[in-house]
């Protein structure tokens, strides 16, 4: 794990961070060189043991620029550095800087023999007053790589029990109150939905509840999809890509991600993260298309897809959180449409809100940690398109039309009337099939940030 530290300690290795706007950002010497970069169009160089780096100012842009740095040092077998920034730049600059090195540093390579080189230290030779706000950032995105752990995991390894058993270790010391349910309980209780998209595996399903309470006016339920691998059941996917299947639980490894943050920053807010773990096998016991099932919130739903289950373990985990916990607001982060992909590919997700104010919060949180969002109608037309002859609703709509609507709209029938909700469709944006500046290939732990900054805000609403 990369160091970031404040400090004018010196070293051999040194970096010079400025604005593209800067005229003469540092002394004369190295203004020289930056002169001479600029005539040349060079964003990055180096020169001997001196990084140059020229900040664009665009959306994202220094936390790009700190993964650059990151991916230029590691390419050069340097594993530590001094960071001179420009003047100019304030301190939203200089953390986002640093988020984007911290990122970038990230490596899932538990399994390899040879582990990659990583830089280990940087100091940031930066106002001191900073301190406070870096070891904040820093400290999040330690815990949006945890997230990224969890969802770039084989599924041979991180099953629902054993993606419980992880989360109970990743929490140990952290005050959270960690509980869930096995398959006999879901029985008893009448999780129907979330046992039958399970039924097919040897692996049985669980309902992971953290919780933590910093005293919040309100409360707020974090709800990730858990699918540990998804074949598509019966309805099996094509051979091409299943491997990334592994990453369908991207949205549960977000919450337990974003709740070890809010424990760790000590956030003043009650939140619950609710993850509804599956495996999504054809077998024997698999469920079937056709099949007629009852949800835990009585409803029954026909489910004529049983590779559209995202929405069917949702349906269960929703009522739990806006009915059993009373949740005021439900935020939910799922891999839900292959339509969001195709609608906004890789660059934000979807969302859908019924709320004004969480709208605006979600969007603002989007634009301040990187983790953009774009929002769609959650008009009533939609609800035709998941009208089912014999239930209350059923698990698709339409071939080929507004697939990610109509899963939005099969969610709400989930959530109580009172209850403040928005579906964040991460299917895009959850994993990376080839590396960004700050992210490398595979998990992103995308909505981490995103979920850890709209329950601050909230908060202090």
């Amino acid at each position: 794990m990369i160091e970031i530290k404040i400090s004018k300690q010196d070293c051999n290795t040194k970096a010079f961070v400025y604005s593209k706007s800067d005229q003469n950002p540092f002394d004369s010497k190295t203004n020289a060189i930056i002169s001479d970069l600029r005539k040349r169009k060079l964003k990055s160089f180096k020169d001997l043991s001196n990084y140059f780096v020229e900040v664009q100012n665009n959306f994202d842009s220094f936390r790009n620029a700190g993964g650059l740095l990151n991916s230029l040092m590691e390419s050069n077998k340097q594993s530590e550095a001094k960071l001179v920034f420009s003047k100019s730049l304030n301190e939203t600059a200089v953390i986002q800087f640093a988020e984007g090195m911290v990122l970038a540093s990230y490596r899932f390579d538990k399994y390899k023999e040879e582990r990659d080189f990583k830089v280990s230290k940087v100091f940031f030779d930066v106002n001191p007053s900073y301190s406070d706000s870096l070891r904040k950032s820093i400290a999040l995105c330690e815990c949006q790589n945890i997230s990224r752990d969890f969802s770039n995991e084989p599924s041979n390894i991180l099953y629902p029990e054993a993606f419980v058993q992880k989360a109970l270790t990743e929490t140990k010391g952290t005050g959270l109150k960690v509980s869930f349910m096995n398959e006999k309980e879901l029985e008893k209780k009448g999780f129907g939905a979330l046992l039958a998209v399970g039924m097919g595996s040897s692996h049985k399903p669980r309902l992971l509840v953290l919780e933590y309470n910093g005293g919040g006016k309100e409360k707020i339920a974090l709800v990730g999809k858990g699918i540990t691998f998804d074949t598509g059941g019966i309805s099996i996917k094509p051979a091409n890509d299943m491997d990334k299947m592994k990453h369908d639980k991207s949205g549960a490894s977000a919450v337990v991600g974003a709740i070890i943050a809010l424990s760790k920053l000590k956030v003043k807010a009650h939140v619950y993260g609710v993850c509804a773990l599956a495996e999504n096998m054809p077998s024997g016991e698999s469920y079937r298309p056709g099949d007629i099932v009852k949800t835990y919130s009585g409803k029954f739903i026909e489910v004529l897809n049983t590779d559209a289950e995202g929405r069917v373990v949702l349906s269960d985990a929703l009522w739990y959180a806006s009915n059993d916990l009373k949740a005021d607001y439900v935020i939910d982060a799922a891999t839900l449409t292959g339509a969001c992909v195709v609608a906004l590919g890789d660059v934000c997700a979807g969302f859908f809100t019924n709320d004004e104010k969480l709208r605006k919060t979600l969007l603002d949180s989007g634009n301040e940690t990187g983790e953009r969002l774009w929002e769609l109608p959650l008009w009533e037309e939609y609800d035709e398109k998941v009208k089912s002859d014999f239930t209350s609703g059923k698990n698709i709509g339409e071939p080929g039309n507004a697939g990610v609507n109509s899963g939005a709209s099969f969610l709400k029938k989930f959530i109580s009337e009172k209850t403040k909700w928005a579906h964040l469709d991460i299917a895009g944006t959850a994993y990376y099939y080839k590396p960004k500046p700050y992210y490398s290939k595979g998990a992103s732990g995308f909505a981490t940030k995103l979920f850890v900054k709209t329950v601050e805000s909230l908060e202090k609403s």
